[in-house]
Formats: structure tokens, sequence, C-alpha cells
């Protein structure tokens, strides 16, 4: 590879000095995040840095190549926002000087899960870590490069849903990985439709497991990570409990969102008022037991949920499931399928073909907030006699549902009457005073709790007058026609 003369784009070489790579139109006068390695640093005398694929409040993924091995691969940096800077050489990262420990203490976890993923290298469905290492005072993953496009954009090309088989099809395969993931003791906390890639072949993985976290019952605190309409309860609140049944949550959102084209209500509203509708009232058929799996594994309440991810696969398709504890290791869920079923693979016709046509720009903003939330009263879904999955039967299904809602409110108030009074208005609505915020390099603008101040100018970071809260703005650029690495939380 002539390093002179290759795209950081593609990776690919091309002939002359035109700026603009004729094979995937990547231009090296595009503009980089002012905090991103310079494109052509070589890291670990190994992997050659490219464009950049997404940003974060908590580092930087690149395009990378393995010049040893000679392949595309995604590298993430750790870059934690508002406590460190890229040093004047353009490579070293340099701690802000604000809570040093907390840097510290994210870099030991961010290679202490990169060793915990290495350990999946090979698993079917999810993108593994190859390799990890500490370099310019920072940290860095090698991951496998998907070469596919997002569930989400597929969801896009496809008019918003697909068929309920369909999904499971994609959903299915990841569902049983994450099985496996479970039973090392940890937990994703960040599925969605855009963490979601189908290759070229037709086969899902699963992306980004920079918000992984162990799960433990008896952690004083865990950071905070919101993607909304597939985050549950517990993760709006840092001392919220997690485990696989937020990873149960989060799947049944997405594959709600696959079937209905519908952003489920986000849960810590559902927490006042539950206006989830199932997938027979917006008029999807579907089969009922499939339905009420759905509906089971987005119970607002972590209690009332499927436990595990392979109660949900299991109640989801109805098949078997046996303990193989010797595989999977000891960890909260111990189980595994007995009998995976044949995957269905896509017609590359709905594929890979459609990827170039889709090259368009997309921003998701991740929003963390290291608060406990408290005073919300809790209003669980009201459950129907006879449940039914048919769109045509929805009318009496919400008939049912009203007279249950009505007999819940009822319980509901008289709890509250024994709760500790929470500083809210009589309808529930909390007193702030918000202040607008621009951030021009960031092109964002929103409103910020009063008491709440930047920690650095242009950081998008904010802590509380009394330092208990804090408040960080994620940021990420995306380009459909490539894979989406997120980068959510270390």
């Amino acid at each position: 590879m002539d390093l002179e003369k290759v795209c950081y784009g593609c990776f690919r070489g091309k002939s002359g000095d035109t700026p603009v790579c004729p094979y995937c139109g990547f231009s090296v006068d595009e503009e980089q995040p002012f905090l991103a390695l310079p494109m052509g640093t070589v890291l670990r005398g190994r992997y050659l840095m490219g464009r950049v694929l997404g940003v974060g409040g908590f580092g930087i993924t690149y395009l990378g190549y393995d010049l040893v091995l000679e392949i595309k691969v995604a590298v993430k940096e750790y870059m934690p926002s508002g406590l460190a800077i890229r040093h004047t050489d353009r490579y070293r990262v340099v701690q802000t000087g604000l809570r040093k420990e907390d840097y510290e203490t994210g870099l030991e976890r961010f290679l202490g899960e990169a060793r915990i993923l290495a350990k999946l290298q090979g698993t079917s469905n999810i993108v593994s870590v190859q390799d990890y290492f500490k370099e310019n005072n920072t940290a860095y993953f090698v991951m496998e490069y998907v070469d596919g496009m997002s569930l989400k954009a597929y969801l896009a090309s496809q008019g918003g849903k697909i068929p309920y088989d369909q999904a499971l099809a994609i959903l299915q395969p990841i569902m049983e990985a994450l099985i496996r993931v479970h039973g090392l003791g940890l937990t994703h906390r960040d599925i969605s439709p855009d963490n979601v890639s189908i290759t070229s072949g037709g086969e899902s993985k699963l992306l980004d497991f920079g918000a992984a976290r162990f799960s433990s019952t008896d952690e004083k605190s865990v950071s905070v990570i919101l993607k909304h309409g597939f985050a549950p309860e517990e993760q709006y609140s840092s001392h919220g409990i997690q485990g696989p049944w937020t990873d149960v949550y989060a799947m049944s959102a997405t594959l709600y969102r696959c079937i209905t084209g519908e952003l489920p209500p986000d849960s810590i509203q559902r927490l006042r008022q539950d206006t989830l509708k199932r997938p027979s009232q917006l008029g999807i058929l579907l089969p009922e037991k499939l339905e009420e799996a759905i509906i089971k594994a987005m119970a607002v309440k972590a209690e009332d949920r499927f436990p595990s991810m392979v109660a949900f696969l299991q109640a989801a398709t109805g098949r078997d499931g046996r303990s193989v504890s010797s595989d999977v290791g000891e960890g909260r869920e111990r189980e595994a399928l007995g009998n995976r079923g044949t995957q269905v693979k896509f017609s590359k016709k709905h594929l890979a073909l459609k990827i170039a046509a889709l090259a368009v720009c997309g921003t998701i903003i991740g929003i963390g907030i290291l608060k406990l939330f408290s005073g919300i009263g809790v209003l669980t879904d009201a459950k129907t006699s006879e449940p039914l999955a048919s769109a045509s039967k929805s009318g009496s299904s919400k008939a049912e549902g009203s007279e249950a809602e009505s007999s819940k409110a009822e319980g509901s108030e008289a709890e509250s009457s024994e709760a500790e009074p929470s500083e809210t208005e009589p309808n529930g609505n909390t007193q702030t005073d918000l202040n607008d915020y621009s951030n021009e390099y960031l092109n964002l603008f929103m409103k910020i709790p009063s008491d709440f101040e930047e920690t650095e100018p242009g950081s998008a970071v904010f802590t509380s007058a009394d330092g208990s809260c804090s408040l960080q703005i994620g940021f990420y650029t995306y380009w459909l026609g490539f894979p989406v690495y997120s980068l959510a939380d270390v």
C-alpha cells in the first residue's frame, strides 16, 4: 500500500493528486473533529488511522487499517469530554485537571471491558474486540469492521417498518448472542436499531459495547446511559439496578420499533402515564404470544419483565432452552438455547446494493444525567383480561384496558399517599428554571437547568451548583453508507 496515495475514507489506492476518492467520494479536505488524531497516524506501529466514524462525549471511533493483516478495522479511542483534551502535538491526550481520578477510573474500565469483549471474539453476531492497548496517555480498542448498513438505515429504506418475521430473523441471532454476553455478567445497555448492523451477506451483528457494564446488584452507582425510547427506567438513575432485564427492555423496544414503525414512549414518561400501544392497536398483525412477550418485556418496572434474555426469547418464539453454564461462564444469566434455529438470511437485493443510495448524514444526541430521579409516581401499564393480537379486535382490548387502568389508578393514588412527599406541583410537573444553551461547533441549541454551569467553554459538560449532578451531551455524526460505531459511555 502506498501511504502517500491512499484514501483515508476507504483505504483504497487512488491515482494522481485529486483530493476526492473516485471510489467512496471521501475528500482529504473534509473537516475532521478538532480533537481527532491526524489522518495517517499509525498506532502501535500497526494500525493506520483514517477518517472519523463517530464522536461522542467519551471518545472517538476511527476507520483504521491493519498494516499486518491488511484489513480494515474500527479503532475506538478513550477521550472523555470535559476530562481531557488533545496535546498541541496533536497525538497525546492530556487531562484537563478536572477530576483526574475519574479519568483514570474510566481508562481502566475501558481496558477492563475490552478484555471481557476479547473473550467473545468469534462469537456469532457480535462485533468483537481484536486488540487493545495504551498509547498517547490513553487507551484504544481495535474492533472488527462491519461492512454493511445499520438496522436504522435498513428500516428507513423499507418505509420505516418491516414484517414481524423479518424482524425476528434479524434480532433473534443477536438475542441468542446476548445470552452468552449476560453469562459473563456483562450488560450491553445501549441496544437500539442504530447499534445493529446488517452485513452484505445478510448477517446481523450487535455493535458498540462502549456502554457495557458488569451487572451488580450491590454496585453503589453506575453511569447513566440514555437512548430515548429504548432505555428502561432504571437507566435514568445513577443508582438503578441494571442487568439482563435492562437489555431485555431495549431489545423488545427495538423489536417494537421494527414491526410498528413507531418509537416507543420514554420509559420515564411511562412511569407517570403509560401510553405504550400494543402493536395490534396500531394495525399490526402478529402472533398473540409474540405481542404478549413484547409487552411484558417492555414493562416499566424491572420486576414485571422477563428476568433474562433466554426467558424473553422462549416466550417470543416458543423455543425450548437448557442451561449451558459451562459454555457461558459464571454470570448472572447461565442459560442458553439448546437448539438454535437456522439463521434466516436476507436477499441481497434488500441489503448491500442499497447502501450507496443511503449515504446521508444523521445525528443522535445522547444525554447522560447522573442523578437519581425522585418523587415520580409509578403507574404501571394496565393488563387486559383477554389480550388480542388481531388489529380488528383492538377496540375491545382498549375498552378492557381502560377499566383495568382505572382500577390501577385508584391503587396508585392510595400508594402515593404513603410515599414521601416530592418537590413537584400537584400535576406532577417539577418546577425548574431553564436557560438557553448553544454550541456553534456542535450546531446545538437546547435548554439547561439554570443551576448548572458548563465545566469549560465548549465542552458541553455541565455540573450542578452543589456538584451532586452532572449533565453531558454526546454528539454523534454518522454516514449511513458505512458501519455505525457510536461511543456512548466508557
